[in-house]
C-alpha cells in the first residue's frame, strides 16, 4: 500500500467519524466541536499566484546574452522553456510545468523522474477519487500522518502543498489536487541546499497545473 492509499484509508475513517459524531450531535441539540489542535494552516489566493515568475526568472540559471533586446514577456518565457519541462498524462488530463532536469521513466505503473545523479526525485500517481471526499478530509488526514508538516492550501487550483524534512536529512514536498474523478498527488524529494530552487519551482509548478477530463473517456 502506498502513502496516498494509507492517507485515503485515513480520510474515510475521518469521514465516518465525522458523519456518526455530526449525526449525534445534531440528536443530542448540541452543536459539533470544532477542533483546536490542528496546526494553522496558510492558504493562499488566487491572485498571488503570479508573482512567482519572478523568482523563477532569479533562480534561473540564464545569461544576459539568452535574453539581450528581448521584452519581459520573451525574457520569461525564455526561463520557463530552459528550466522547467511540460508533464501530461492523457488518462487522467493530469497537466504541469516541472523543473526540467528531472528525467521521466516508468516505475510499477507510476511516474517517476530523477536527476542524472538521482539526488533529486520526483513522482506522479492518480487515484480515482470518492465524491464524498474533501479536501480538508484530505488534510486532516496526511496531519494523522504527521503532525509537523507544514501544510498550505491553494485557492486556484485547489491544491494542497505539504513539506516536511525526511529522516535522511532531505526535503519533501507533496501536492494534492482533487478534480471531479481522480485525486492527483505529485511527490518532490531534494536535498535541503537545493530547497531556494525548489520553492520557487514549486510555486510555479502548482500554478501551471491543470486537470482537464472533458475530453477523457
Amino acid at each position: 500500500m502506498n502513502k496516498l492509499e494509507r492517507i485515503l484509508k485515513i480520510c474515510m475513517a475521518l469521514t465516518v467519524a465525522l458523519t456518526l459524531g455530526l449525526s449525534l450531535a445534531v440528536g443530542n441539540g448540541e452543536a459539533p466541536e470544532n477542533p483546536e489542535s490542528a496546526p494553522a494552516e496558510t492558504t493562499v489566493p488566487e491572485e498571488a499566484g503570479y508573482e512567482e515568475v519572478q523568482g523563477l526568472m532569479e533562480a534561473g540559471d540564464v545569461s544576459d546574452t539568452d535574453t539581450e533586446g528581448m521584452n519581459l514577456e520573451e525574457i520569461t518565457e525564455t526561463y520557463i522553456n530552459q528550466m522547467m519541462g511540460e508533464y501530461y498524462n492523457s488518462v487522467t488530463g493530469l497537466n504541469f510545468q516541472y523543473p526540467s532536469d528531472l528525467i521521466f521513466s516508468e516505475e510499477n505503473g507510476m511516474a517517476v523522474a530523477q536527476t542524472e545523479d538521482k539526488s533529486e526525485k520526483m513522482i506522479v500517481e492518480s487515484i480515482e477519487a470518492d465524491g464524498g471526499l474533501t479536501m480538508e478530509t484530505l488534510i486532516e488526514a496526511i496531519r494523522m500522518e504527521d503532525s509537523t508538516c507544514e501544510v498550505t492550501q491553494y485557492e486556484q487550483p485547489e491544491c494542497a502543498r505539504i513539506q516536511r524534512k525526511t529522516e535522511d536529512g532531505m526535503i519533501q514536498t507533496d501536492l494534492y489536487l482533487m478534480s471531479e474523478k481522480w485525486i492527483h498527488h505529485i511527490t518532490l524529494i531534494y536535498p535541503q541546499d537545493r530547497q531556494e530552487k525548489y520553492d520557487t519551482c514549486i510555486e510555479y509548478m502548482i500554478h501551471s497545473i491543470t486537470s482537464d477530463e472533458t475530453d477523457l473517456g
